[in-house]
């Protein structure tokens, strides 16, 4: 879906009501064309990022304090980081560069179409929509979902079945929708 720069700048400001115009503008010039290149819905990335950080790019949280920046991209994805216990010099870099608000849009959009091959290549299945965002979100095999890879669990014939969507995966969606009937 192709938004213009004007609606993808109103619904980061709805997202993020203390944002300056000025800012919301700049991050939709970067998610606009990103979701270009990556085929997905810009309403998509702010409602995740807005489940995310709630549009703060200095937000450090997650694991261990380990997840950085608009997206929440963690640390523990880069082996050079786990394998410094995340204090080397190369994931304090990354660390850094993931608190550039632009930066880390851009590593999140390619991560929209990592986790849809991801899922292609874990299931078998196309990745839809929850499906890719689950992944994304880092649901797999987490809290109790044992067994359960981007929103799907084998059925007892073997077969790749879809499950209910986790809660903050649901409201990603919904949140989604709520910015379409508003700004589309």
């Amino acid at each position: 879906m192709i938004r213009s720069v004007a609606a993808i700048a109103a619904a980061i400001e709805f997202a993020s009501p203390g944002m300056s115009p000025a800012t919301a503008r700049a991050y939709a010039e970067v998610v606009r064309p990103e979701a270009i290149a990556h085929h997905y819905d810009p309403f998509t990335m702010v409602a995740y990022v807005r489940r995310e950080s709630r549009w703060h790019a200095g937000v450090v949280g997650g694991r261990d304090g380990q997840c950085i920046g608009l997206g929440a991209i963690c640390l523990h994805k880069y082996p050079y980081c786990i394998d410094t216990k995340f204090t080397g010099e190369t994931c304090l870099a990354r660390k850094s560069e993931l608190l550039n608000g632009a930066h880390n849009l851009r590593v999140a959009s390619a991560m929209v179409t990592g986790h849809r091959k991801f899922c292609r290549s874990k299931t078998g299945r196309r990745a839809l929509f929850a499906r890719w965002l689950s992944s994304l979100q880092g649901y797999n095999k987490s809290r109790g979902r044992r067994g359960v890879w981007c929103n799907m669990r084998k059925d007892r014939r073997g077969r790749w079945r879809d499950v209910r969507a986790p809660d903050g995966t649901r409201s990603v969606i919904r949140y989604r929708l709520v910015l379409v009937r508003k700004f589309a």
